[in-house]
């Protein structure tokens, strides 16, 4: 909803504005909106009734109604524009004027600031998904050692298990070849069961560390793999914080053209009663 290019809120901001500056206007408190806006009046003297009627007729055309056109507003507007003009003795086209200044200026600083925020979001946007395309490249270099250390520790663990079962080996024969020699001695018999006994128990030791050194990594790959779940929700989030403001600037861009197409069939309507 503009006027001369200029919302019309911004327009009404300046307008009293400018009167609060010569005191023609104070606070609003006693202002009572009119709900009869189909029974406008545009014949006031006071600038107040203006008023009244201009913040009726805003209302009406943000509640959709037709029958109020740009061309009304031109004339509340040229009105009050006039009676500060006789109060204060200042012509009423350069008051008219001043009032536009200001109110585009505010339009284009608010303006300004919005495309600011939307630059920074989409600057924000884009750091949090290259933060979060470094930290996926990080931990797949991860997963890649975690597997080359896997490789290691089962190199190592074979290299180290071989020489103790050669000598398993030769130990087993020799034991052998003394049971065949004093097989008799029930005694020395009893010891070497126990001794083949213990020998197993440290072969189970060693297997058991091992199948620890091998759940431990697993541990450590199942908490990179959280990880790396928490880091895609975080992207989802993210990108659904962008298509959220891409809908807001979509919203916006479409409400501007409404209100731009709505004020250029107004009017070409309008021809007579100062209605559409």
């Amino acid at each position: 909803m503009e006027f001369d290019g200029i919302p019309i809120p911004y327009l009404n901001a300046s307008l009293i504005s400018f009167a609060k500056r010569y005191g023609i206007y104070h606070e609003r408190t006693d202002i009572s909106y009119r709900n009869d806006y189909q029974l406008l009046i545009y014949n006031h003297t006071s600038f107040v009734e203006i008023i009244k009627d201009i913040d009726t007729l805003t209302q009406a055309m943000d509640q959709g109604a037709t029958r109020y056109v740009p061309s009304n507003y031109k004339s509340l507007f040229g009105k009050a524009c006039q009676v500060i003009a006789l109060k204060k003795n200042i012509d009423a086209y350069a008051i008219a004027e001043i009032v536009k200044t200001d109110a585009e200026a505010e339009y284009q600083k608010n303006l300004t600031e919005l495309e600011a925020k939307k630059k920074s979001a989409r600057q924000r946007a884009i750091y949090e998904e290259e933060k979060r395309e470094q930290l996926e490249e990080f931990l797949i270099k991860v997963d890649r050692k975690m597997a080359e250390l896997v490789r290691e520790l089962r190199i190592t663990v074979s290299k180290i298990y071989k020489p103790f079962a050669a000598i398993g080996v030769i130990c087993g024969l020799g034991y052998v070849s003394w049971l065949g020699t004093q097989y008799w001695i029930n005694e020395k018999s009893a010891q070497g069961e126990l001794a083949n006994i213990r020998t197993q128990n440290r072969i189970l030791t060693t297997e058991n560390e091992e199948l620890a050194s091998y759940k431990n990594v697993k541990s450590k790959i199942q908490n990179l793999n959280q990880k790396v779940e928490v880091l895609k929700k975080d992207n989802n989030i993210i990108k659904a914080e962008n298509n959220s403001l891409k809908e807001e600037v979509t919203k916006i861009s479409d409400d501007n053209r409404n209100l731009r197409n709505r004020i250029e069939k107004c009017n070409s309507g309008f021809v007579r009663f100062r209605k559409c």
